[in-house]
């Protein structure tokens, strides 16, 4: 989708997206905090909040843009929305089955996995967050 939005409207829109993020990450970068101050580094990467961090991302982006896709009135295909929701649902699932798995049996491999995972949630948070606000200014336009 081409993104309708002026400069100063991307610079809002990055703004507000960092903000949204700075408030998901606060508990896991108290979380890396402590595990280094107890010197258990190896633990960074076994907690499994990583994976729940990711989940929380997803969830919450997936919603946004489907409220403005719902709400936009532009030239929107069900197909495609139905494509990019699925997408996403299955990235929650992903981050679900690492979650539980990270609990059950923590390895440094699914450790890896979750912070690569947290980090490509992270990339969609803002990819999709454009997405979402130039869904949401097309809707307002209308």
């Amino acid at each position: 989708m081409k993104l309708n939005l002026s400069d100063q409207e991307k610079n809002d829109v990055h703004a507000n997206l960092k903000m949204e993020l700075i408030y998901i990450c606060i508990p896991f970068f108290l979380l890396i905090t402590v595990k280094a101050y107890q010197g258990q580094p190896w633990e960074i990467l076994t907690s499994p909040e990583w994976a729940l961090a990711s989940c929380i991302i997803f969830g919450q982006i997936t919603s946004k843009v489907t409220k403005g896709a719902i709400a936009s009135k532009g030239d929107i295909r069900k197909e495609g929305l139905g494509l990019y929701v699925a997408k996403r649902v299955a990235f929650i699932i992903m981050s679900l089955t690492v979650y539980f798995f990270m609990i059950m049996n923590p390895t440094k491999v699914l450790g890896s996995v979750q912070i690569a995972l947290f980090i490509f949630a992270i990339r969609m948070h803002f990819s999709d967050g454009f997405t979402a606000a130039s869904l949401e200014k097309q809707h307002c336009k209308k």
